[in-house]
């Protein structure tokens, strides 16, 4: 991987687009094919009287100084990984470039003015497993996979971005988005206990501050589940905790597994409704989310989204 030495790029920078900016890092648009994504360091004001920022920032800039360098190879065309280290001149990793995707986010196409047809859906959704399972052949688990990193081109092939975070060899992926992360991940695994040790679990799960902390690394079970959530968001433009229930914010319903499938939630009015996506696709979500049941889905059955063979079938809400 090549090096581009920036020495002032503060400087420099004012002759790029910025055209993005996170938690972590700022997206520039440097040439009409790449972009580049510069970490955000411990100074920085926007970590300003924040230690555990602060240190995030610096064990997050420590790490890339060599894991930008050791990413496998062979990996996908659509899994878009750093191809350039930006460093000052000490040689210290800042950031890197990456391939510019032309396309629309994913998170624009789950809402429910989305113009997308069931067929575009099914290929996307198809697009997008088999560069998953491409991924996992080589070692590699996304780890923080959400809308916000997965592009669509014209062709409605997936494309997934931001990609330092994922997780390989030695390298963990400490990053997540609570609405895509497993629930076993951040609050434990309930599944397999008793009721006994489910209610001592959950009261010790309770007394811990309501705040989403990474207990478990990621597996590539775990990016299954958070393909499956894209999934539903892409169908019925909700997730799996969409919707309202009392009081309980997502944490809560976490602890219960209080999903659309609970009769007590609110069903979001403008989102799809269940009854309406085909049988076989609802099985998956419902395994998925309600039972808790970890696999590899099976991608033909996003087919199912133009060829239903239930008695209703499957439209997007106008």
């Amino acid at each position: 991987m090549m090096r581009i030495v920036a020495d002032d790029w503060k400087h420099q920078a004012t002759g790029f687009k910025e055209i993005g900016c996170g938690g972590e890092a700022v997206i520039y648009k440097m040439r009409d094919d790449v972009v580049g994504k510069v970490f955000m360091q411990p100074d920085d004001l926007q970590f300003k009287g924040n230690k555990e920022l602060q240190k995030a920032a610096e064990v997050r800039i420590e790490e890339m100084q060599k894991k930008i360098f050791k990413f496998p190879r062979g990996l996908p065309a659509g899994f878009v990984v750093p191809t350039g280290a930006l460093v000052n001149k000490k040689k210290e990793v800042f950031g890197y470039v990456m391939p510019y995707v032309k396309g629309i986010g994913m998170d624009k196409l789950a809402q429910t003015d989305s113009k997308l047809t069931d067929a575009q859906i099914a290929k996307i959704l198809c697009s997008l497993h088999k560069l998953v399972s491409e991924i996992h052949t080589k070692g590699v688990v996304i780890g923080d996979f959400n809308e916000n990193n997965i592009i669509v081109d014209s062709n409605h092939e997936a494309h997934i971005v931001d990609t330092d975070s994922c997780q390989f060899g030695e390298y963990l992926c400490r990053n997540f988005m609570p609405h895509f992360v497993a629930p076993e991940l951040v609050v434990g695994d309930k599944s397999s206990t008793s009721n006994e040790s489910q209610t001592k679990q959950t009261k010790k799960v309770s007394e811990q501050p309501k705040s989403f902390v990474l207990l478990t690394p990621h597996t590539e079970l775990t990016d299954w589940y958070s393909f499956m959530v894209i999934a539903m968001r892409l169908i019925t433009s909700t997730g799996p905790y969409g919707g309202v229930l009392g009081e309980m914010d997502l944490y809560q319903r976490f602890l219960e597994r209080a999903t659309v499938f609970d009769r007590r939630v609110k069903y979001p009015m403008n989102a799809v409704p269940l009854s309406d996506v085909p049988r076989s696709v609802l099985e998956l979500f419902f395994r998925f989310f309600y039972r808790g049941e970890r696999f590899i889905p099976d991608v033909k059955v996003f087919d199912d989204l133009v060829q239903s063979k239930t008695t209703r079938r499957f439209k997007r809400r106008k």
